[in-house]
């Protein structure tokens, strides 16, 4: 597939649904255009600009490294180093701005994990963007964005997952985890852990009552504080006071 046909089919239709807002519709025609032509460099280039401009700065990095490798033009990978090299100074300031505090010092942090839906959309997009095909997963993680410093949903297919992770539809239940909710729930409690999550933190489960008493259980093994709700509840500030 020459240039001229990867710019038509992948490039510029993305582009084009960024300039229009639609930021999950622009990712996906990017991400589609990386798996159709082998990670092509051109497109690299302009989905790690993508991923800069939304402040996803690692996963901007992770692109723009593979332009600069398989971008067959010298200016276009002038253009990806340049790009790469702002990148970089970017992740660096962060760095020296957020210095880690120990563990024992740092302030609670309110994290809600909400449940997967059978509804999705049905394209790759956020984890966020997927699930919201669900009006009671959007009416939660709206709350979450409001009022909670972290949020993740729990998958049954993927275990914990940032709002931000690219997913593609999938047809699989909570239900299909009934003999292993325990060990599912306990990989989640651990990938909480390396994320950093302490007795200091509490954590609102957003799920039906088989899968928040398992979450609930395998959270208080570290000692983190847990409440739980149904995702069918009404999700308004004053439940959360």
């Amino acid at each position: 597939m020459d240039w001229k046909e990867i710019n038509r089919r992948y490039v510029s239709p993305a582009l084009h649904a960024r300039e229009e807002g639609k930021n999950e519709e622009a990712e996906s025609i990017f991400k589609e255009g990386l798996a159709a032509t082998n990670n092509d460099g051109y497109i690299a280039l302009k989905y790690g600009e993508f991923l800069k401009s939304e402040s996803r700065l690692k996963e901007a990095k992770q692109y723009l490294e593979i332009a600069v490798a398989r971008l067959p033009l010298e200016k276009y990978k002038r253009t990806a180093r340049g790009e790469l090299r702002e990148v970089e100074q970017e992740i660096d300031k962060n760095a020296e701005k957020n210095l880690p505090v120990p563990m024992n010092q740092r302030p609670g942090r309110r994290i809600v994990l909400l449940s997967c839906t059978k509804r999705k959309k049905d394209y790759a997009c956020t984890a966020r963007g997927l699930y919201s095909a669900s009006e009671d997963f959007e009416s939660w993680a709206q709350l979450a964005e409001r009022s909670f410093n972290s949020s993740y949903v729990v998958s049954a297919k993927h275990g914990l997952v940032e709002f931000t992770q690219l997913l593609c539809p999938y047809d699989r239940k909570l239900d299909d985890y009934s003999e292993k909710k325990e060990a599912w729930a306990g990989f989640i409690a651990a990938r909480l852990r390396m994320d950093g999550a302490t007795a200091n933190d509490e954590i609102t489960i957003v799920a039906n009552d088989l899968y928040a008493a398992c979450l609930s259980r395998a959270l208080h093994h570290y000692g983190i504080k847990t409440r739980t709700f149904d995702l069918k509840d009404r999700p308004t500030p004053d439940l959360l006071e």
